[in-house]
């Protein structure tokens, strides 16, 4: 069977490149997958390329896996552990275990599970003027960079800025937590992509550098848009003088500036590789239309991009819907609403998506989809699980008097002595509204503002949910009852961050908090990124998109997001 024979010609075109820098520029929904795994299959069978010589890159296990195995069925290969496919990390480690010589100070040491190393990084930041919950990111992003401790610190001072004391605190925290990895002989998953690119840059290491680009003449990469500069410098040193790399991607969808992923790298592709193919997939295979067209007309306006049209194979569908409401809660009440009604009409839970700029926006909709015991799933825990709530609720049932269920901690003790003037034997409701009100003013110092206002929104909505609920054990039964779903085959709504969603597809979305300050959020300077990521969260809708946001939230009054206005610009049906 011939394994381009099911694609399109553009896929056909991209597929079968063989040799020298290409990329492909994929949109949401055109085959991206299907051309990357066909394009494998035809170098191994009709160009009769040995498999051992194609390295294909991604950056989730599971995605990986799952090339692997689509490329040796579609390839015949009876064992698909002869293909090199895997994750940046992956290949590192690889590299490690067939030279291990070739890489002292690596190959020798522990590799820590990745709970481990976030747990030893917020003990290292922990007394330093900074957020330690901040912490595995932000040590991580300093390796994502290659910077060391010494030239993340140098790097705070060069940017200045009204954060310096915190980014300081970081780089601080940074070598602290070198230290102590230095005295476990461990190291992290950062440290193996900085030890390669190191290593491999080392002109002592020339002879193995000469050797693995030898064996592994075809680079394949996958997501382009999101490789961090360490990333870049692998792929750039394995691709060699030959420059045989593939690369598939979309600058429309480059979301993650803030794991240093550049856009700029996608974009300048034929500046850094001489000769470059530009090659585009613009037929959308999921969408309707209606949906192709918003997502068309909001990330038009972004100046620096490939120009490119998605054209939708699929028949016109239900028009995309721009709600208001009120308030949060009423936000919230109405999308619940909604999502009723489509599984009235046949649809599954798991049919379904909410998403949201932040987590701590999806809170209304998850309790309003409790009260219609409607499950959900989410990506990084949901309201009830977040440390700030269980505190509070811990908090409150000490301060009147009432025993802690053996499925909650205690509360900090400054929690504690920050709501201790409501005095114990007082009315629950009462005291529960006044620490919350008191928590809500006065979020800890050590957060940065973006979590500081995750804290006061979920003091408000706890809030709420204590006034509905009434009695302490209606709270509690409310608390374990509303716990998220966690597993991908649950039949559950699932209530994702945009980031979170990346990759996947509903039949239905909502796109909630559609106000500014949240989307695009307050804490960026990078509008481009801002309405990127709403053109990811509106492409993962197959045949409904409903926008929702409130007119009011924290107690304020909020504006409609800019990208409302601008994903509804000439569509008469969405106006």
């Amino acid at each position: 069977m011939d394994p381009i024979a099911h694609l399109n010609p553009e896929q056909k075109a991209a597929a079968t490149h063989l040799d020298g820098p290409c990329l492909v520029l994929a949109g949401p929904g055109t085959g991206k997958t299907a051309t990357l795994v066909a394009r494998v299959a035809w170098m191994i069978g009709p160009s009769q390329i040995p498999a051992h010589q194609i390295l294909a890159l991604t950056f989730a296990r599971k995605a990986a896996a799952e090339i692997r195995e689509r490329i040796a069925h579609q390839a015949k290969i009876p064992d698909s552990r002869r293909l090199n496919v895997g994750t940046f990390h992956a290949t590192a480690l690889l590299l490690l275990r067939l030279a291990p010589q070739a890489f002292p100070g690596l190959a020798d040491r522990t590799l820590l599970e990745e709970t481990e190393a976030a747990k030893i990084a917020r003990q290292a930041c922990q007394n330093l003027p900074c957020d330690d919950q901040d912490a595995p990111e932000r040590i991580s992003g300093f390796k994502d960079r290659l910077l060391s401790p010494q030239e993340a610190r140098a790097d705070a001072r060069r940017r200045g800025g009204p954060d310096l004391v915190a980014e300081e605190a970081f780089a601080r925290g940074y070598a602290l937590y070198q230290q102590e990895l230095d005295r476990r002989r461990a190291i992290d998953f950062g440290d193996l992509l900085m030890g390669v690119v190191s290593r491999l840059r080392d002109p002592a290491a020339q002879d193995l550098l000469d050797e693995l680009r030898e064996g592994w003449r075809y680079l394949l990469i996958d997501e382009y848009q999101d490789l961090n500069p360490a990333q870049h410098a692998m792929a750039s040193l394995l691709a060699g003088p030959r420059d045989n790399l593939w690369a598939v991607g979309d600058d429309d969808q480059a979301i993650y500036g803030w794991r240093h992923a550049d856009p700029n790298a996608i974009l300048d592709f034929q500046r850094r590789h001489h000769n470059a193919r530009i090659l585009r997939l613009v037929r959308n295979y999921r969408s309707t239309p209606q949906v192709l067209a918003v997502a068309d007309a909001l990330i038009r306006r972004n100046a620096k991009r490939f120009q490119k049209t998605l054209q939708a194979t699929r028949p016109d569908g239900a028009p995309v819907e721009i709600l208001v409401a009120p308030t949060p809660e009423h936000e919230g009440r109405l999308v619940a609403e909604r999502i009723a009604g489509l599984l009235g009409q046949g649809l599954r839970p798991r049919d379904i998506a909410v998403l949201a700029r932040t987590a701590a926006f999806l809170a209304p909709v998850e309790r309003a989809l409790a009260r219609r015991r409607i499950p959900v799933r989410t990506a990084g825990g949901g309201f009830w699980i977040q440390r700030e709530v269980r505190h509070a609720i811990a908090a409150i049932l000490a301060r009147c008097g009432l025993p802690l269920p053996e499925d909650l901690e205690p509360a900090p003790t400054w929690i504690l002595r920050r709501i201790e003037e409501r005095q114990r034997g007082r009315d629950f409701q009462t005291v529960a509204q006044l620490a919350l009100s008191l928590l809500e003013e006065s979020p800890p110092k050590r957060l940065n503002e973006e979590r500081k206002a995750a804290w006061r929104f979920h003091m408000q909505q706890l809030g709420e949910e204590i006034r509905e609920a009434s009695t302490p054990d209606s709270v509690l039964e409310r608390m374990r009852a509303g716990r998220p779903r966690g597993g991908e085959t649950e039949d559950a709504v699932a209530l994702f961050t945009i980031h979170a969603a990346k990759g996947l597809e509903w039949p239905a979305v909502f796109l909630v908090a559609c106000e500014e300050g949240a989307l695009p959020h307050a804490r960026t300077d990078d509008l481009p990124e801002e309405r990127r990521l709403a053109y990811v969260a509106m492409t993962r809708a197959r045949d409904r998109l409903i926008l929702t946001r409130a007119e009011e939230r924290l107690r304020k009054p909020q504006k409609p997001s800019r990208f409302l206005a601008e994903a509804a610009a000439g569509i008469p049906r969405c106006a």
